[in-house]
């Protein structure tokens, strides 16, 4: 902590055919082993999830999963939920934020498996808080022209001076929670609210003084190691 919130940011993007769900754990479990005891751990995941029909296990799609071998390829919420729980034991607060149910998501109700719209509510860690693009039941909208789901862009447009922070310019994760209700419900005509569970006291989540720069990134293949792709991390060094 320092320079009013973080001294340093570290992170790990994973785009495109680089989501897999061994790639997924093994960054968290490498974030474990980075984490210290004062650090604030955000974990962002925006992609499809799916509910299978004959056990009722929840996953998250990553980029390699096809709807034939989805139990092997996926990511179960009970995976994502343990490596939660073990991250959270290492820092003092842990953010997870979920754009995982896109309504334009092709091919997934094939009578094999269906779009889980209430993914998030299954990733359940005690002293989490989550943030997630609707609430159960719901469907997470798209604008093509925007690069992103609204829900995503609206946290984008949050981290890049978009939201209300106050005089201090600190948002909070109440304020990012106010703006993205306020913004997702605006920009799609109310269809779409977000979902969210707050542990404990409030936190200071980023400094938005000075506006940040936001990165839409077009419909294209991004390359992981370019730092232009690190939106969260750049938002949060500001």
């Amino acid at each position: 902590r320092g320079r009013r919130i973080y001294r340093n940011v570290e992170q790990r993007v994973l785009v495109d055919d680089a989501v897999r769900r061994d790639s997924i754990l093994a960054g968290l479990r490498d974030f474990i082993g980075r984490a210290g005891a004062d650090d604030v751990a955000v974990v962002f995941l925006a992609g499809h999830g799916v509910r299978d029909l004959l056990t009722g296990t929840y996953y998250f799609l990553p980029h390699d999963a096809t709807p034939e071998d989805f139990f092997t390829t996926g990511l179960r919420a009970e995976e994502l939920t343990d490596m939660v729980r073990i991250l959270q034991r290492h820092v003092r607060h842990v953010v997870v934020i979920l754009d995982t149910c896109h309504s334009s998501a092709a091919g997934v109700d094939d009578g094999q498996m269906a779009r889980a719209d209430d993914f998030a509510t299954r990733v359940r860690a005690e002293g989490v808080f989550l943030l997630a693009a609707t609430q159960p039941g719901g469907r997470s909208k798209e604008i093509r022209r925007l690069g992103h789901g609204v829900f995503t862009w609206a946290l984008l447009n949050a981290l890049g001076g978009g939201a209300n922070a106050g005089d201090d310019g600190l948002l909070s994760l109440a304020k990012l929670v106010i703006h993205l209700g306020a913004e997702v419900s605006r920009m799609t005509g109310g269809e779409q609210r977000p979902y969210y569970l707050i542990a404990g006291s409030d936190l200071d989540f980023a400094d938005v003084r000075a506006p940040n720069s936001v990165v839409v990134f077009p419909f294209r293949n991004q390359d992981s190691a370019a730092p232009a792709n690190d939106w969260m991390g750049a938002d949060l060094q500001e």
